[in-house]
């Protein structure tokens, strides 16, 4: 049994569920204490078998009764008259009982119990019947039906586009924004003719809504990314997944506002970002830095890394350059250090952070951001790192990006979304060398996009060749188990 919030109904005596006078009222057998009355042990009929029940019912019926004695008897009276007495917890519902909207509806000021129940009911929202047989206590279906085309069913919820209580758009409509077609009543501009039951669309999903709107797709070009949902990939609805087709409260007919509707697919990313290390420009607006549909650049970036930073953050501030140590930060992948979105560091650092970064800069570099310790790299590295040199030298097949001395062709010297500061995730570090890794068409190993290459190959160097961790089926069976 589900509990209803007060809605603006309730104007029934406790012991009927319709209204009593004082004379009737006095007819109540006697309560010997007003303060610990059960009315359930004599009402318990009103909510018996009903799916919704009134909140004041289930809580506390002096919410709406008042119980008084004298020599007469016990009264129960309502506390207010209603539909004032709705109000007493509806209160966002005073300028539609006052018929105060654009549009009111006018059973609202009438009375309450015109649409529901007072205790308990079958129906949602304490609804006398179903919302279409409500509205059909009034308005003559038929003539609604071809109003709507023909497609109002019996499971049609017309509270699904108008307000039941009023509204400030016409129609009483929920929301201002509207499809034009819809605003038009145009249903033959998305639906196929002859209307009814069946809900006939003249093309399927995103396909249709590119009859007009095919100039959605034009900024990707042949290489650039298409927002999956608009694909309709992945059982995702198409244009469907982030639009109404017919109203919406919201800007370009959303059907949630902004982050939160990007939050509906991407939750993680908008969590990171809403956190108290975020970003304050990705929690405020995905689309500062994305393209909701198509782009010409990776993940619907609307500019290129290095330029769409530095449409916020001045690159020759020199407060900025000197905490980066002098560097031309215009020539820097912000992006390998900082999370655009948050990680949960400080200073948007990425995930994985090597430990000397926040121990200070000195000990890697020597007062400037291009010049290092150890004359850099592979002997910098080795202070720390000697075991992997040890591995190195002691290899049988030694990996020839070792024996360049530069350790940052695979790895990011200071922060990474990756584990062990590896540059790119899956197999992207190592494919900016081999080309065996999988093509955009090609299949690739599923351990790849998991691990990395480092799942079966040694990244430093190997006693097996191709830098194998095992050799033969051994490598394979240590997954695969027969």
């Amino acid at each position: 049994m589900k509990v209803a919030a007060p809605l603006c109904v309730f104007a029934a005596l406790i012991c009927l569920a319709v209204s009593l006078d004082a004379a009737e009222a006095a007819d109540h057998p006697t309560l010997p204490n007003l303060d610990r009355v059960d009315c359930s042990v004599c009402h318990d009929d009103l909510t018996e078998g009903m799916a919704t029940v009134h909140e004041p019912v289930a809580d506390d019926c002096t919410m709406c009764h008042e119980f008084s004695k004298d020599e007469s008897g016990s009264t129960v009276e309502l506390a207010d008259s209603e539909p004032a007495l709705c109000l007493m917890c509806q209160d966002d519902l005073e300028a539609a009982v006052n018929l105060e909207l654009e549009v009111p509806h006018m059973p609202v000021e009438d009375s309450c119990l015109n649409c529901h129940e007072a205790h308990a009911a079958k129906a949602e929202h304490l609804l006398l019947s179903t919302i279409r047989e409500v509205c059909a206590g009034c308005h003559d279906i038929d003539e609604l039906n071809g109003a709507h085309g023909g497609q109002l069913t019996a499971a049609t919820d017309c509270a699904s586009c108008h307000q039941p209580h009023g509204s400030e758009h016409d129609r009483m409509l929920v929301a201002a924004e509207q499809h034009v077609p819809f605003a038009d009543g145009s249903c033959s501009g998305c639906h196929r003719e002859p209307f009814g039951e069946r809900i006939r669309l003249r093309a399927r999903g995103e396909r249709l809504c590119a009859g007009c709107h095919g100039d959605l797709t034009k900024d990707a070009g042949e290489t650039g990314t298409v927002h999956s949902p608009l694909r309709g990939e992945r059982g995702r609805a198409g244009c469907l997944s982030c639009h109404n087709p017919h109203m919406s409260a919201n800007r370009s007919l959303l059907i949630k506002r902004d982050v939160a509707l990007c939050a509906e697919c991407h939750g993680e990313i908008v969590e990171a970002a809403e956190a108290e290390t975020g970003h304050a420009a990705a929690a405020d607006d995905c689309l500062t830095c994305h393209q909701p549909h198509t782009a010409a650049l990776a993940k619907l970036l609307v500019e290129p890394k290095r330029d769409l930073c530095s449409m916020c953050h001045d690159t020759e501030d020199e407060d900025l350059i000197a905490s980066h140590l002098g560097a031309n930060l215009a020539s820097l992948d912000c992006t390998s250090c900082h999370s655009p979105h948050g990680a949960g560091n400080k200073k948007l650092l990425a995930k994985t952070l090597h430990p000397v970064v926040l121990d200070g800069c000195d000990i890697c570099h020597e007062g400037a951001f291009d010049k290092l310790m150890e004359d850099g790299e592979a002997p910098l590295c080795l202070m720390c790192h000697d075991d992997i040199g040890e591995t190195a030298d002691a290899a049988t097949v030694p990996h020839d990006a070792m024996a360049m001395g530069t350790c940052t062709i695979c790895h990011n010297p200071h922060a990474s979304p990756q584990r062990k500061l590896v540059k790119h995730p899956g197999g992207g570090a190592c494919g900016e060398c081999h080309d065996q890794v999988a093509g955009p068409d090609e299949v690739a190993h599923g351990i790849i996009d998991l691990v990395g290459c480092e799942a079966c190959h040694e990244p430093h160097g190997s006693e097996n060749e191709r830098l194998l961790r095992q050799t033969g089926s051994q490598l394979c069976l240590g997954c695969h188990c027969p």
